[in-house]
């Protein structure tokens, strides 16, 4: 899992502070099963339309139109936005699922001069490992998710792959950088920069697996590949050589997450609606351009103007977010606001999930019970499971996912094949996964490396060696052939590099277990 230096999980599972969380749109298209075997076609009837929950209601003009198909779903898509194309979704026997055939990583054609960290026999790699993970989080009230040593997972990955074809005909050799993630270390762009210069000056690497806008100029700099989370249009623009695997952009995500919740009739006749978001460029582009266009299309609007977080630097600066986050509790409450986004993600130190688990803290100081429409950024199954998200809290809200992070996110699909094979590897090599933290950086390990892998057999099928530029052709022609330990299903092509491509609705129901999340009808596709 790429992370963050002071940040918990930010993908399949979940981000807190010092390290990554790892958890996990709407258009017409045909729904995206999972993958029920290892290899060979991912089956979806041609023209079957969107799969859409069953028993929904939509809205027009805000108003529920009543149950049963959901009208003013779908909408085009260029540049990685909502939408999609009809028909099959193939599934072209590469990523977790036929690499344990041993096919390996395709051949070594020549030698690319060019490419930076590549020589002969070998691919240089920047990644990352945390350190006092469980102490940052521990302080800010998460305790018990100490993301352990990466390098682990990591390493078992890079050998696994080394020794079933590599990549590109090479071996992978990691350069890790070691991120104080206990809160009390350097600012976390600090760190970054460190990283960086450790990529790039101390040594070479071809690509950069590391989750922050930072590393977005260190790898165009040096000309590497930067694979990252969560980016948005602008930046995929100012970034080509930038990949985001199993993440949709933020824009994209807030599309989705919008169009969800009117499926799912979310949106009561008179709703009052409200956001709190982080105070960057890209959340401010994700809602103006995501959030309240999608809001419009609904015909609905934000009660009030978006309410901007600062992003914490530093662990002091959280005590000030905590504050920002009351005062935007209590304006909420006051303006009688009753369904509330929280637009969480990475963010300065937070890996993703802090602002989540800050707002529902005050919330629940504040006996403060709005609706929530939920989205796997603000991981809400794990901080439910946590006691983060209280039950009370929870009544009424909705959950729009696109990450796979295991059975709690599989119930009425077949398991994913490509994260059973990763967890399968990690327990034949002892890898501790218990809690959710060290599951998020094991399987992100597996994403990674047989990402790798998969674009190194693409180069191949396209007669290519390996340098920046065909990289990134390979992940261009990849289509849906990537099978990802990671995500329902996913999509890459030369307008879309955020990889996501399938999505599920789930809503709170009462129940006896920690997590009340049912899901309701079928992963559709996003892509």
């Amino acid at each position: 899992m790429r992370t963050r230096p002071d940040a918990p999980t930010a993908r399949p599972m979940f981000a807190l502070v010092a390290g990554i969380l790892l958890v996990v749109g709407t258009a017409c298209g045909p729904t995206v099963p999972h993958q029920s075997g290892t290899a060979g076609a991912v089956a979806a009837s041609p023209g079957a339309g969107l799969g859409v929950p069953s028993g929904t209601t939509s809205t027009t003009g805000g108003k529920k139109a009543g149950s049963g198909a959901v009208t003013g779903a779908g909408g085009s898509t260029t540049g990685g936005s909502m939408g999609g194309t009809t028909g099959g979704v193939a599934g072209g026997g590469s990523g977790g699922g036929s690499l344990p055939t041993g096919t390996g990583g395709g051949k070594h054609l020549a030698v690319a001069p060019s490419a930076p960290g590549v020589t002969d026999t070998t691919i240089y790699i920047g990644s990352y490992y945390n350190k006092n993970q469980g102490q940052g989080n521990a302080a800010f009230g998460a305790s018990g998710l100490d993301q352990g040593d990466a390098r682990k997972p990591q390493n078992v990955m890079i050998d696994w792959v080394n020794s079933h074809g590599g990549v590109a005909g090479r071996k992978l050799s990691p350069i890790y950088y070691g991120f104080d993630a206990s809160g009390t270390g350097p600012p976390s762009d600090q760190q970054d920069q460190a990283a960086c210069a450790k990529y790039t000056q101390d040594n070479k690497v071809f690509a950069m697996i590391v989750q922050g806008s930072i590393f977005d100029e260190c790898a165009k700099r040096e000309g590497a590949v930067d694979l990252n989370q969560d980016g948005t249009p602008s930046i995929y623009k100012k970034y080509p050589d930038r990949i985001d695997i199993e993440s949709l952009n933020m824009v994209r995500a807030w599309k989705v997450t919008v169009d969800g919740a009117a499926q799912l009739g979310y949106f009561n006749a008179g709703a009052k609606i409200g956001v709190v978001a982080w105070d960057g460029p890209d959340y401010k582009e994700a809602i103006n351009d995501g959030l309240l266009p999608e809001l419009r299309r609904h015909g609905l609007s934000l009660a009030t103007q978006p309410y901007f977080i600062a992003e914490p630097q530093t662990f002091q600066d959280l005590g000030s977010a905590s504050a920002a986050v009351n005062n935007a509790v209590l304006k909420f409450a006051t303006l009688g606001i009753d369904h509330v986004f929280v637009m969480d993600g990475q963010a300065g130190l937070c890996g993703g999930s802090c602002l989540s688990i800050e707002w529902l803290k005050r919330a629940e100081s504040q006996q403060y019970y709005p609706d929530y429409a939920f989205n796997d950024k603000n991981s809400a199954i794990e901080l439910a499971k946590l006691g983060i998200l209280s039950k009370r809290q929870a009544v009424g809200s909705i959950y729009i996912n696109w990450t796979d992070a295991g059975p709690d996110y599989e119930k009425g699909l077949k398991p994913n094949p490509q994260l059973q094979e990763c967890i399968k590897i990690m327990k034949a090599h002892n890898i501790d996964m218990s809690n959710a933290n060290q599951q998020g950086a094991a399987y992100a390990a597996c994403e990674d490396m047989w990402f790798m892998q998969t674009v190194g057999e693409k180069l191949t099928s396209m007669n290519l060696d390996l340098s920046t530029p065909n990289f990134i052709n390979a992940v261009d022609a990849l289509g849906y052939s990537y099978l990802s330990p990671l995500s329902y299903a996913n999509y890459f092509s030369a307008q879309q590099h955020d990889g996501a491509a399938g999505v599920r609705h789930g809503k709170w129901v009462p129940c006896n277990d920690l997590n009340c999340y049912k899901w309701i009808g079928t992963v559709y596709k996003v892509g």
